[in-house]
């Protein structure tokens, strides 16, 4: 404890992210939750560039940065599990070390977890491309909770939120028993890792609060467009991850769970892991989009007739769902 408030353990994995570290280091610096009050932990997951050495120089600038370097690749699942092993604060939070948090940042999350006592609180994000996203000072936020275990509805609503950008881990604050109680980890090695980090967290929640403001600043300097037969095997590992929530959901018997929630849970897998990659792709990329439509009428024919299809009205969805009735 410090100044009678509840440390916050801070994980944050680095890869090649030289350039933007002391203005994340920054935004946590000036939170008036107080930066005294976070344990943060940068995890350099082999870095090639001075990510390392400038973390290691913040290590010794201050008492409560510590900073881990993986002895083999691990990706960010690897960073950020790496980082949950040696959490030993009461709560626990993700940032990425490119990002920015709005000064009331962990203030406001911290203020709606002591009214509920909640397994995670989320807040909203906003993309910023410039180097420090413009913000003001908020007063009276609002926020819903939801009351997953009593409520069924609640959880099905709580599901249907599972889709980006609140798959990301980040913008969330969490209990950090919550997450070591119920071995929540991150898959290792692939990309879209947070899509079965979420999913499998949002089953498990008992309770839930959504802050209604946007406290987490992503930053995105460009549009990424998939040229190259690399980027397509990295697209391939949302499939990968969809598998793996399905294996999970049975080793951990929430079929239950599952089946009362069936739409909604179907409905969010086949939006993150079948629409999500889909857009990546140029009309011409026929074999492409073909693997993954093969994938859903092979493995997932059910999500043909979830309702939540006739409901939209998006037209890239539409156009992209439409191929998997050809």
């Amino acid at each position: 404890m410090s100044n009678n408030k509840p440390l916050i353990s801070v994980i944050i994995p680095a890869y090649n992210v030289e350039k933007y570290l002391r203005r994340c280091l920054d935004s946590l610096m000036q939170q008036t939750y107080g930066f005294e009050n976070l344990e943060i932990t940068f995890i350099d997951d082999l870095s090639t560039d001075n990510t390392y050495p400038i973390l290691k120089m913040y290590s010794e600038q201050y008492k409560n940065i510590s900073v881990l370097k993986l002895n083999r690749k691990g990706m960010a699942g690897g960073a950020r599990n790496a980082g949950i092993a040696v959490a030993r604060c009461k709560y626990l939070a993700f940032v990425d070390a490119d990002d920015y948090l709005h000064p009331q940042y962990f203030s406001i999350m911290m203020d709606k977890m002591k009214e509920g006592s909640f397994d995670c609180v989320e807040c909203g994000m906003q993309v910023f491309s410039e180097w420090i996203p413009s913000h003001n000072n908020l007063d009276n936020v609002s926020s819903d909770a939801w009351n997953c275990e009593e409520n069924i509805g609640e959880r099905k609503h709580l599901i249907l939120t599972n889709t980006p950008p609140k798959v990301a881990p980040w913008a969330k604050l969490y209990r950090t028993d919550f997450i070591l109680q119920n071995n929540i980890r991150f898959l290792e090695n692939v990309f879209y890792e947070d899509n079965h980090f979420s999913q499998i967290s949002k089953l498990l929640e008992k309770k839930h609060c959504n802050v209604n403001a946007n406290l987490y600043f992503y930053y995105k300097s460009n549009n990424v467009s998939i040229t190259s037969s690399s980027e397509f095997e990295k697209l391939k590992d949302f499939i990968t991850v969809w598998d793996a929530i399905e294996e999970e959901v049975k080793l951990r018997g929430l079929e239950k769970i599952c089946t009362e929630c069936n739409n909604e849970y179907n409905i969010t897998n086949l939006f993150n892991c079948y629409f999500i990659p889909m857009l990546y792709f140029s009309e011409n990329q026929i074999s492409e989009m073909q693997y993954f439509v093969n994938y859903v009428k092979q493995n997932h024919s059910e999500a043909l007739d979830n309702p939540y299809l006739k409901q939209q009205c998006n037209p890239d969805f539409v156009r992209i769902i439409n191929y998997l009735f050809e």
